[in-house]
């Protein structure tokens, strides 16, 4: 099982993050805590996505509204890649006759995609 973290564990963790903030990001959904009898907890991964978090608005100066639509954008392009490894790793597990057909038929679909975007 994954060690959880606190929310003072949590801030002093992520350089840039405040309690005001966690408490926003938490509030917009971005971040869901734990709850347990000693506070919220949170998972070791919510402290790479606050970093995200902080990063994101320093940088581009995004309210917590541009930050959540960018986030989810992340999100799903970390889902499509996600799909997209596997989809490949089943490919290359296919006979090689089919792999070399699904292959093709790849090509050909990005051939057309692509010249559907010249028109």
């Amino acid at each position: 099982m994954t060690e959880l973290i606190s929310q003072e564990d949590l801030i002093a963790a992520v350089d840039e993050l405040s309690d005001d903030q966690l408490e926003a990001y938490v509030a917009s959904g971005l971040i869901e805590p734990i709850e347990s009898e000693d506070g919220p907890l949170f998972e070791p991964q919510d402290a790479n996505r606050l970093t995200l978090f902080c990063f994101l608005q320093t940088m581009f100066l995004l309210d917590n509204e541009a930050l959540k639509m960018v986030v989810s954008l992340i999100d799903q392009l970390h889902m499509v890649r996600t799909e997209l490894s596997a989809t490949l790793e089943m490919i290359d597990n296919e006979a090689p006759e089919v792999r070399d057909r699904m292959i093709a038929r790849l090509a050909a679909l990005q051939n057309r995609d692509t010249e559907d975007l010249a028109l």
